[in-house]
């Protein structure tokens, strides 16, 4: 094999192994943006629909739903807004 071709070999092969990596780096950006926003609402007041009174805690949202009612909420990749 002359010098051209183990140049061709070489740069056929470093474009493979980039565009492999560009694409299993598309491929995690698509998995992240199919998940949905985590917000936890802290020091809020909340009525748990059956006793006569309010409580503090903290909501955990992802997406639209409620997911956690309770102190001190945590999770992953979350933005908190707190009321004061």
């Amino acid at each position: 094999m002359n010098n051209f071709a183990r140049l061709i070999k070489s740069s056929l092969i470093g474009l493979s192994c980039t565009l492999l990596l560009a694409l299993s780096a598309i491929g995690a950006q698509a998995a992240d943006a199919d998940k949905p926003a985590v917000t936890v609402f802290t020091n809020v007041k909340v009525f748990n629909g059956t006793d006569n009174k309010l409580i503090d805690a903290d909501v955990l949202v992802e997406g639209n739903l409620i997911k956690k009612v309770g102190k001190n909420l945590n999770a992953d990749g979350w933005r908190a807004i707190s009321h004061q």
